[in-house]
């Protein structure tokens, strides 16, 4: 049984603009993208990309056993081999 959804658009969009407005302040403040000021609206832009693709799923982790993800060829073989660096490199359907 799936977890209710914590985060949706409705509180995530104002959270993305919050982050958004203290990216460019830390990049003002003069802490690059590289030292941590995208992080957090990378992180809110993955969970409305993961709201928008797959709103059946509740956290990324659960995209391991939905059927409507597409996987490549390589990370097919390296689920057979029991590879669990597979899911590292999953590809979202769209």
């Amino acid at each position: 049984r799936r977890m209710a959804r914590k985060y949706n658009s409705e509180n995530l969009l104002p959270a993305l603009h919050l982050f958004i407005e203290a990216r460019n302040k830390a990049i003002e403040a003069g802490i690059t993208d590289n030292g941590g000021a995208i992080h957090s609206v990378e992180h809110i832009v993955d969970m409305l990309s993961m709201h928008l693709c797959h709103p059946q799923e509740s956290h990324i982790n659960n995209l391991k056993s939905d059927p409507s993800v597409e996987i490549n060829v390589d990370i097919l073989n390296d689920q057979l081999r029991n590879d669990d660096s597979a899911f590292s490199r999953f590809q979202p359907a769209m």
